[in-house]
């Protein structure tokens, strides 16, 4: 069951409910620009906006995450001195975007001519530079709301976020402003979520008592946590720079964004459930209680089960009519489909670090992050270096699921020893026995067109009831957290 674990269980899952459902419409959005940009530009610009977006959010998260997850980490322990915590944040913050910005626009031209064998790029990267003050600033505000546990209006400015980027990147390429237009586009998006965090922050500062807070300590937590994000979003990018690096072929590196960025939908998923995660565990940690921390750990494992077997599975068995209705013709359905199916199965187990990761550096172990991330990260570019030239995307693809499988054995290990934590057997058999009734399905139901859709919905209402069934889900505790979702929007 989902509050299963009790208590904490319970607030995990209602916590989970809103992120993941904030993330499942921001992924909604995410999906719908990447359909109009991928018909707009076509191909070859969509492969090079893929390149400069992915190489700029891996940039981003020197500022995104090490002082924003430090921010939420001290508030969740300390909330009294959450006024302080926020201004030593803000300091840090500015500083780091400040130097990050100055770097991504000095080394654009190396970037772009080195990296990716393609000069005319630089200006395209310094315009995508716009964005990292907007969103560091947006970030650590985002920090502050879930420190203090506000997972309601975290899910709404997420959500805003995406629609504000969605609607001012649609409006300039339609414009036809074309590659800069995106760009400019992601900027704004940021900005506007800027201005409403800052709102919703503002209002709980009024409450909060003026205790100073030493950006030091900040720091101290922040640096070390930096080390292994920004190791791991290397991670899930890597294969996409390889194939831009080793492909001649423009048109190459399009079609492999396209199956890139659909096949990246478990990572934004599974972040919802990762940011609830991360304070629940480290108010669980501080205050020295392992059991709960156990059970919080396996209730998040078997959350993520229950999401990612059918969406693997489902998106899988219909890869070709999926990637022929999201891009046309010219994005060859017939070859980007295997290719997604493939990709998607190893980007779900990637993400799955996003959990081990989140509840070891909730533990104090972010040297251990940072170095099963490293390992990972060099053994991917072996990978793909190796399997590229002779198979071509395949090659990456595969390289993809390999190292997928090796993150989650490792995350497995690693949250066995430090947490006790299992793999919930039995529900993993449950889950399985759901979701095959309806992959079977997928046999005689529609498998291209609009009708897709359709497909999925009946998919979906097949799996639900299968975990009914088996006891895995239980009516009272879907329409239990269907009020919880209401009552607190």
């Amino acid at each position: 069951m989902i509050g299963g674990p009790g208590r904490s269980g319970d607030r995990l899952a209602r916590g989970t409910v809103f992120s993941v459902a904030a993330q499942v419409a921001a992924a909604a959005l995410g999906f719908a620009l990447t359909l109009i940009l991928a018909r707009r530009l076509g191909p070859t610009i969509f492969g090079r906006y893929g390149v400069i977006i992915s190489f700029l959010a891996w940039s981003e998260f020197l500022v995104i995450t090490g002082i924003p997850d430090a921010v939420a980490r001290a508030i969740a322990a300390d909330g009294g001195r959450r006024r302080g915590v926020l201004h030593a944040g803000l300091r840090l913050e500015v500083l780091f975007a400040a130097f990050l910005f100055a770097l991504f626009w000095l080394t654009a031209p190396w970037f772009s001519s080195r990296l990716f064998h393609n000069p005319s790029l630089a200006g395209a990267f310094r315009l995508a530079a716009l964005d990292i003050p907007l969103y560091a600033l947006f970030s650590i505000h985002l920090g502050y709301i879930r420190g203090i546990r506000g997972f309601g209006r975290q899910s709404w400015v997420i959500v805003f976020y995406a629609a504000a980027k969605f609607l001012s990147a649609t409006a300039l390429i339609l414009a036809g402003f074309s590659l800069e237009g995106a760009l400019i586009g992601n900027a704004a998006g940021s900005l506007a979520a800027l201005l409403l965090a800052r709102l919703l922050v503002s209002k709980d500062l009024c409450r909060a008592p003026a205790r100073s807070y030493p950006a030091l300590t900040l720091a101290g937590y922040a640096l070390p946590l930096v080390a292994g994000v920004l190791l791991y979003n290397a991670l899930i990018s890597v294969d996409l720079w390889m194939v831009a690096r080793l492909m001649a072929e423009d048109r190459e590196v399009g079609l492999y964004t396209a199956a890139w960025n659909m096949a990246r939908t478990p990572y934004f998923l599974f972040m919802g459930l990762a940011v609830v995660l991360f304070p629940s565990l480290s108010r669980l940690h501080a205050a020295g209680n392992r059991d709960t921390s156990r059970r919080t750990v396996e209730e998040a494992t078997r959350l993520f089960l229950i999401i990612a077997v059918p969406l693997v599975l489902f998106s899988s068995a219909t890869s070709t009519g999926l990637m022929g209705l999201a891009f046309d013709q010219a994005y060859l359905p017939q070859r980007s489909g295997p290719l997604f199916a493939v990709l998607i199965s190893g980007y779900a187990l990637l993400s799955y670090s996003l959990i081990s990761n989140a509840a070891l550096n909730a533990a104090g172990r972010l040297g251990l992050v940072a170095a099963i991330n490293f390992v990972l990260l060099v053994s991917q570019v072996a990978l793909t270096s190796w399997l590229i030239p002779p198979h071509g995307l395949h090659g990456a693809a595969l390289a993809t699921l390999l190292t997928g499988a090796a993150s989650f054995i490792a995350g497995q290990v690693c949250l066995s020893s430090y947490f006790g934590s299992r793999l919930p057997a039995l529900p993993v058999l449950r889950i399985t026995l759901a979701a095959l009734p309806a992959l079977a399905l997928t046999r005689v139901l529609p498998a291209n067109g609009w009708m897709l859709i359709l497909a999925y919905a009946a998919l979906g209402l097949v799996y639900l009831l299968g975990l009914l069934v088996l006891g895995e889900l239980t009516w009272d505790e879907i329409i239990g957290y269907g009020a919880q979702f209401r009552s607190r929007r």
